[in-house]
């Protein structure tokens, strides 16, 4: 993923812990963010991470740098957006 936004050019910044590079933390600019709904709910906007298996997409439970491209050739990254209640 590092070397396809270095190859076009697409701004990134990866989520980092002391392990390392995990996830995304912003792409293209649109960072992750977290917060308050005007009725007091909370909500997160989101970076995920997607693989084709079986002809279907299907989301990662492993952190992006644990999903192996030997396994999974086609990558899905999708900002969502979810409302929790507090």
């Amino acid at each position: 993923f590092k070397d396809a936004t270095s190859d076009y050019n697409v701004p990134f910044k990866p989520s980092t812990n002391a392990q390392g590079d995990y996830g995304v933390d912003s792409l293209f600019g649109i960072d992750m963010e977290t917060g308050t709904t005007e009725d007091g709910k909370t909500y997160y906007d989101y970076w995920t991470q997607y693989y084709m298996k079986s002809g279907k997409w299907e989301q990662s439970t492993e952190m992006m740098n644990a999903i192996p491209t030997s396994e999974y050739n086609e990558f899905l990254v999708s900002y969502e957006h979810s409302v929790f209640e507090r």
